[in-house]
């Protein structure tokens, strides 16, 4: 990323109003640090300069009579004009500051407002680099996509010096690739006949026209209010770096209530393939439950047995208290010393190693299969209940729904 510009802003006023020309020093202006911050290029752009000032209409407004102390519009023009161009050097000079210490974020800060002051092309420039240096890449493609709004600069206006043109347009559009991949797009998507009043993104209200709005990259809440008082929707959206995330609003269902005492064939019928559909979906689950309880069985009864295995193996390998030879009768042998002659038997080792594998795996197993055989006798139970119609010719049904003010029950 190059460094930043530093632009002269003159301000000419030529012999219509009776002055010689006088110019006045730009923010940043022949302003080179000592030594630059590592990664920063030197500029070797030539500085622009030539501002032309307002035309006297826009500075006062025509009077009947004017005393000849008075000044004339075209003096009320370049005063006016001196303080916007004093108030741009101050705030460009201080955003040059900041800048080379690295507070990029308060340098894009004071360059937006020499901006704001005097519409030099320069400045946009240097406060989307700073953005891009400060950690935003959503700021910096914004006032990139302005710099490049601005008109691009003809020869003749770069040996003028003209600072309302766009002289390092190739430059800008390479950091706006770079910082385009940074970031992400809200789109939204509107279904047939939806009209809405408000839409907040992570809490902020966003003007439609805005969108596709520039997001950073992960998971928003997006709330979208329809023209009805209960018509709201909530549901997040997951933004990533250089893609278009496409929200959908559907039309806004309107709320049904079905009169007391009305007559109830469709809604049976429609409650009834519902339940079906239910029911199938309950099984299906019933038999996967199945079907991973006798898994997690056969896998508990490999390691239990492995552990016991094992276990018996090691208790049968240990000598404890009789680790020696005996005779005939079942007495201890001794030696040339009387000493009790031991049996030359190794520790197991190897089998205790073994219970102390198999044993956790075989107890956790234990707990898988018991959860997954209640959990599957639980959905078995609703997965094979018969459906019990209510007797009667009509019923009450309570409809419930998220309006905008919480949770609506009709009835």
């Amino acid at each position: 990323m190059r460094r930043l510009t530093a632009a002269v802003l003159c301000l000419t006023v030529g012999p219509a109003v009776g002055r010689p020309q006088t110019a006045a020093a730009a923010p940043g202006a022949a302003v080179e640090p000592a030594e630059p911050a590592e990664g920063r290029e030197p500029s070797t752009e030539a500085e622009p300069s030539g501002i032309e000032p307002p035309s006297p209409t826009e500075a006062t407004a025509s009077s009947p009579e004017r005393s000849p102390t008075d000044p004339s519009p075209e003096e009320i023009a370049r005063r006016l004009f001196e303080v916007r161009l004093e108030k741009a050097e101050v705030h460009w000079q201080e955003g040059d500051r900041l800048y080379n210490n690295g507070e990029y974020a308060e340098a894009a800060v004071q360059f937006e407002r020499s901006y704001s002051a005097v519409p030099a092309a320069s400045a946009l420039y240097s406060a989307a680099l700073s953005y891009g240096r400060g950690g935003k890449p959503v700021e910096a493609v914004r006032a990139l996509r302005r710099y490049l709004a601005l008109p691009n600069c003809t020869r003749e206006q770069l040996e003028r010096g003209d600072l309302y043109c766009t002289a390092q347009r190739t430059e800008a559009e390479q950091a706006l690739s770079e910082q385009a991949r940074r970031v992400g797009h809200l789109k939204l998507e509107l279904g047939e006949g939806v009209e809405l009043r408000e839409v907040r993104v992570a809490g902020r209200t966003v003007p439609l026209d805005d969108f596709p709005v520039l997001l950073l990259p992960g998971t928003v809440d997006v709330e979208v209010f329809g023209m009805g008082p209960d018509e709201r929707r909530s549901r997040p959206a997951y933004i990533t770096a250089g893609e278009t995330y496409e929200l959908y609003v559907a039309p806004f269902d309107p709320l049904v209530v079905p009169k007391v005492g009305a007559p109830e064939g469709t809604n049976r019928e429609f409650d009834q393939l519902r339940w079906e559909q239910r029911q199938r979906q309950l099984r299906t689950t019933f038999w996967v439950g199945a079907g991973l309880t006798a898994a997690a069985g056969v896998a508990l009864a490999a390691t239990g047995g492995l552990a016991l295995y094992h276990q018996r193996r090691y208790d049968t390998e240990l000598c404890e208290e009789e680790c020696f030879l005996k005779d005939e009768l079942g007495n201890p042998m001794l030696d040339e010393n009387g000493d009790f002659q031991y049996l030359d038997r190794p520790y197991p080792a190897d089998h205790e190693a073994a219970v102390g594998r198999h044993r956790p795996l075989a107890n956790a197993m234990l707990g898988v299969t018991i959860g997954l055989g209640v959990a599957t006798a639980l959905v078995g139970a609703f997965a094979f209940r018969k459906n019990v119609q209510p007797t009667g010719s009509s019923r009450a049904r309570a409809h419930v729904r998220l309006g905008g003010s919480g949770l609506v029950v009709r009835w």
